[in-house]
This record gives C-alpha cells, structure tokens and sequence, in this order.
C-alpha cells in the first residue's frame, strides 16, 4: 500500500514588481544566473566565457560556457550583489553589475557582444531582474531586512506567517512558553490545503529539526539564530522531483563570515510596566489577576570573518533569551502570584566554509538549543505543583555539505547531518515518590503533581547525493537522499498511577477513581530506510522554459526486540521485533512550464502540475508497537483508593487491570501490517476496571 499522495495544479501570472518584496521563483534550491549570449545581428554566440563573481563567494568567481544555443547557465548561488563578465576572443568584454540574488531566483542576464579587443570593456548598468521567466516554484524570501522593518517575530514560523496563503501556527499556544515566543516548542504551517506534517525545516538545503513521531513533524526547541543566516526561503508549491512532499518547505541559508571580520550585537527588552491589561470593572467580578507578563529579554551576538583570507571563514552566534508569565488567578502558598518560573533558552551556532581547492568546497555547521520552563502549564485551573517541568537538554542539528565543480557543466553535491531531539516532561522538585495528580471534576481543578511524566530521545541521519549537468539549454540534476533514525519513549510515574479522580458531593471533594498504568516502560521505534531517488531537468526553448521531473520513494520502519521490568499492575513482559511497518514504495512526477509572454523578461506565465507523497517517519510503528503505554480507570470506595496510594507497591484489593495482547503480521513490500488485538482476561472474580489504551 502506498503512501497518501495529493495531486496539485498551480497556475500563476507572474508581473514585473518593486524590488524588495521578498518575492521569487525558481526551480533550483540555489539562485541561479543565466541567459543568451549574441552578436550584433542578432546571432547566437557559443563557446563564450561568462563570469559571476561576489564578495559572498568565498572562492570569489564561478565560471559558465555558453552553448551551441548561446545560452548559458551558472547554479548554486549564495545570496548576495553579483557582477557578470561576458567575453570571447574578437569581441569587447560585458560586464553587468548590481545583480541581486535572493533565495532560488533564476536571474536572467543577456548579453550582446560587439567587435573588438578583449581589452575594450562595456560596463552595463541597470536594475536586477525581479521575475524569474523560467520556472514554475513559488517561494518567498525572507531576509534579515524583511524580518527587521516588518513587525513580526525573527523566527522562523514569523517569517512563515508574511508568506500569503499560509496558516502558521504554534502547538503552545495556550501554554506559557507558547505566550512568549514562537519558535519554542512546535511549529506548524500549511498551505493549499497540505498537511502539517508536510512542513520541514531545512538548513543549506539539508533536512533537520525532524522528529520521528507521528508522521515525522519538525520540531524547534533548537531554531535557528536569526542573526545567523542570511536569509529563510519559503518553499509553498510547484516543488521540483528532488522534493517528495508539497507542504511548506522552510530552508535557512547561514551565514559563512567573509575575509573581512563583522559582528552585530542586539539586546531588547520588555517587562510587566511596559505592558497594558484589558481587565475592565465588568470582567475584575470573575478574574482578580489576569495572566501577565512579568520580563523578557533578549541577547544575541554574531561574529565573522577569515581565518584565512580566500580559504577558511567562520561564523558564530550565540543567544540568550529569558522570560516569565505570571498566571491567572493562580498563587503560591505564601499568597504571591505564581509564574512560569523565567523559562530560558540559550541557542548557540557555528558554521566554518572551507575552500579546499579552487573546485572544492566544504561547509561544516552546528547549532545547539535547550529549554528549562519550570511550569509550562500555569493556568487557573493548574496549581503550581501539578504543573509539568520541561527541559530539552540535548537538540543540536550537525550538517557537512561539499560541492565539487567537476568541469563548468558539471557540478557534484554531497552532505550529511545527524538531529537529535531530547523532550523531558518532569515532575516539579516539590513533588514526593508518593504524589500523584488529583483531578476535580467538579471545579476542574489539578493540583498534587504532574500526569504523563515522559523523557523523549531521537536520532535522525540525512544523507544526500546529486550530480548537476549544465549546458544553457538544459539543466539536469539527479541524485539520492537516505534518512534513518530510532526514537526513545520513557513512561515513569509515581505509584504507577497517573491521576486521582475526585468529585464534589455536598460541597467535599470525594475520590471517585483512579488512573492506573502499565508503567515503568521504555519502548523503542526505529526508521531503518526512508530512500529517495530522482531527475529533474529544465529545458529552454527560445521564451518557453519547461521542467520536468520524476522520483521513486522507498520507506521502511520496525520495532525492536523490547523488554519491560515489572511494576504495580503488571508483570515484567518482553516482545519480539516486527519488521516493515510499514513497506511502502511510492512514485512521483511533476511537470511545470514558464512562459515570457512578451520576450522582455518583465511578464511570465506559469503552470505545473504534480504528485507528492504524504509525510511519513516511524508513526506506524510507534502505533503497533506491542509496547503501548496504557491507562485503565479503576473504580472502588474511597478507603480502597486512599489505601492504594499510602502503599505504592502493593497488590490493590481490585484484579489487575485488564491486559491486551496485540498480534502484528509482518507486512510483504508495499503493504501495511495486518493488526489483531484482543483483549486477554485473566481468570478470577470480576473487576469494575474500564479499559483504555
């Protein structure tokens, strides 16, 4: 069985625009300079020489030849101001200055050659091309410009939420880390009707920031400084082959120093005297102290430059944010206001370019994030105590990516970057060996300790390969991506039971029932092969660019062998692995056109058509593995539950709760496990334990 696939259609009429509007489209992951190289008549001109250098190019200059077409084409750009050197033996030298390239903007640079000497330069001046007549990609850029002028927050989801027809979002919202910035927990994005797990983060084209929970969603306790890259392109549609899903596609391009040494610095702040409340006399009869901010501040510093001048440049960054929220209508005994207890979130990074040779190139960057929130959830209906304690004490991203310029068509790419992931859901310092959390159903009030303490771990590997040939006309790219991972869930709580359920009966809280689980448990789910393969060329003829491509995918997760000691309500239990969960083998094509309605570079109209496949990781194993964290209500008199709680390791008066055994059928290539659970009663007299999983 497949994974779900969408088929998209996109249709567009692109027009000149002002430059700076953070608008682009290309085909490529890079910018790109090309175009047309002619005589005086009109005659195309083959084997000229074409130049594209920038002080952003730590090697200076790369090199194009242009075709039998005359038509040239230079990839794999960095941001930044490029000039253009035309010249052939016979023919004065053009040269063009002032290119701005942004993102994957295809700009499109022609020249006309007159006679003369190779000395005699014609110096060209005019503004940057600002739409892109040859590919069908809709992308938005985001620069260190756009995020400082528009008032939006310098991450990576408030840069997503400037792009038009996407709905970004935060997971923590109604959390208090949620309340102070957005990049702290998880962020989500859609557009066009795709599915949130179809939103990746990218850093210098590498995948990272993936977790292998569910469908395989991106997680940012770890984002990226935003004075270290140059800019965040934003991927919407049209999606060329070397890409499987078509949900938002964030790609942060860092910054690599220079042969100059640079560094900003920037602090700001805020506290609760800066801040304005909404509470009016009408709403103070139901709410005393409304949440509030208490402080928050920001520090962040980068720094660049040359190790060697033309070979070796650095770059590194380092932030630090702090900030507290006081909650609603929330106290501490002493009657103070309770508060999140100042979350803090240190984020450092480091990037080195390494020019090896004049045809090599070597990128090397980390980045390294934590979180400590002493209380996420402070709220009025949470006391202090029942509040989670959340640490990220391990998430970096490692990325190596070189290039190799084989010849001056033909380009070699190749990387590699490890994620890890570490979620700790704690229970607050307060907290005993014999406190669980007590839920009122009556107020709705939760006090006594936290409920799902959790301890979440991954590892994640990306690797790719691609070969580029470029000849003007044609720009072919193939190549190979490999992703694989495990993921570690830890489930412990205290007295193995996770709440204590009470109601009201004439004004006192009376226990009703009690949570009971099968902890302790340790499960693991791993992603042994998600495989890409694809080519993708792009074709111009005279003002018609068409691109097309195809891709073939390959998924393959499993459940390891496992073992479980034994706790309150369960013996010890072991379970063999289960492969191919899932087997899937997917194919995709896409198909796109530009067109230069007028031939003059300002007016393209744009079409493509695709298929993409549905984001995936280890959900399906996650989901059948025998392993299964499990909670069952047991009901009983109140002196039942009282004694339980005061003997954490004794057999209760109730039968064990209910145990399920799950039976799961290797699944052949290309089909989803078959899955069977029955539920085994022991035998025994009868129990008022309900069940749930």
């Amino acid at each position: 069985m497949n994974r779900a696939v969408k088929l998209a259609v996109f249709t567009s009429l692109c027009l000149a625009a002002p430059a700076g509007t953070g608008a682009a489209y290309a085909q490529g992951d890079r910018a790109s300079i090309s175009g047309v190289v002619t005589d005086e008549t009109g005659a195309v001109l083959p084997g000229v020489a074409v130049e594209a250098s920038s002080p952003s190019l730590i090697e200076r200059t790369r090199t194009g030849v242009t075709d039998s077409s005359g038509r040239y084409a230079i990839i794999d750009l960095r941001p930044g101001t490029y000039t253009v050197t035309i010249s052939l033996q016979g023919f004065r030298t053009v040269r063009r200055e002032g290119i701005l390239l942004e993102g994957a903007f295809a700009a499109q640079v022609n020249g006309s050659l007159a006679v003369g000497s190779v000395e005699e330069t014609v110096t060209v001046s005019g503004s940057t091309p600002v739409v892109d007549v040859q590919s069908t990609r809709n992308q938005f850029v985001a620069n260190q410009a756009v995020l400082e002028a528009l008032p939006v927050a310098r991450t990576l989801n408030g840069g997503m939420s400037l792009v038009p027809g996407v709905n970004a979002t935060n997971n923590a919202a109604g959390s208090s880390s949620g309340q102070i910035l957005s990049d702290l927990y998880i962020n989500t994005g859609t557009v066009h009707g795709s599915l949130t797990a179809d939103q990746h983060t990218y850093v210098d084209g590498m995948n990272v920031a993936q977790m292998l929970t569910g469908a395989g969603g991106q997680i940012t306790a770890n984002p990226p400084n935003d004075l270290g890259f140059a800019e965040v392109t934003y991927d919407v549609g049209t999606q060329s082959a070397e890409i499987p899903v078509g949900g938002i596609r964030s790609d942060v391009i860092p910054k690599e120093g220079g042969n100059r040494f640079s560094g900003t610095y920037r602090a700001f702040g805020s506290n609760k005297a800066l801040s304005s409340s909404n509470l009016t006399p009408e709403l103070a009869v139901f709410i005393k102290n409304p949440s509030q901010l208490d402080f928050n501040w920001e520090s962040n510093i980068a720094v660049g430059g040359p190790i060697k001048r033309d070979k070796l440049w650095f770059f590194g960054a380092y932030k630090l944010t702090q900030a507290n929220i006081l909650a609603t209508d929330s106290y501490w005994p002493d009657g103070s206001r309770a508060d999140t207890g100042g979350h803090v979130n240190p984020n450092i990074a480091l990037r080195l370019t390494y020019q090896m040779s004049p045809r090599n190139k070597l990128k090397l960057s980390g980045n390294h994030g934590s979180i400590l929130t002493e209380r996420f959830f402070v709220t009025n209906n949470y006391s202090p105590e029942a509040n989670l304690w959340l640490t990220t004490p391990l998430n970096y991203s490692v990325v190596a990516k070189g290039t190799s310029i084989l010849t001056s068509r033909l380009m070699f790419e190749y990387g590699q970057s490890l994620d890890a992931t570490t979620y700790n859901y704690d229970y607050q310092e307060s907290v005993g060996p014999f406190d669980v959390q007590k839920v009122n159903s009556s107020t709705g009030k939760l006090t006594g300790a936290y409920s799902n303490p959790t301890r979440y771990f991954d590892h994640v590997f990306h690797s790719i390969a691609n070969v580029s040939y470029v000849t003007g006309t044609h720009a072919f790219k193939t190549g190979v991506s490999f992703e694989s991972g495990y993921q570690r869930q830890i489930q412990t709580n205290n007295g193995d039971m996770s709440t204590l359920t009470y109601v009201n009966v004439n004004g006192v809280p009376t226990p009703t029932s009690v949570g009971i689980r099968n902890t302790p448990l340790v499960r693991f789910d791993n992603m042994n092969a998600n495989l890409g393969l694809f080519a993708q060329d792009k074709w111009s003829v005279k003002k018609l660019t068409l691109t097309y491509g195809a891709r073939f995918d390959y998924l393959n997760a499993s459940v390891p062998d496992q073992t479980n000691p034994g706790g309150r309500f369960v013996p010890a239990r072991q379970s063999e692995g289960i492969s191919c969960l899932p087997c899937w083998t997917d194919w995709a094509v896409r198909l796109g056109g530009a067109y230069d309605l007028f031939g003059n570079g300002r007016t393209a109209l744009k079409a493509s058509v695709g298929k993409f496949v549905a984001s995936m990781a280890a959900g399906i194993a996650a989901n059948t593995n025998p392993m299964q964290l499990q909670t069952d209500s047991a009901r009983g008199p109140t002196s039942m539950v009282t004694a339980r709680r005061s003997t954490p390791r004794a057999t209760p008066s109730w039968r064990r709760s209910d145990r399920h055994e799950t039976r799961i059928s290797a699944c052949p290539r290309g089909r989803r496990g078959s899955i069977r659970r029955r539920r085994v009663r022991p035998t025994g007299r009868k129990t008022s334990a309900s069940s749930t999983s």
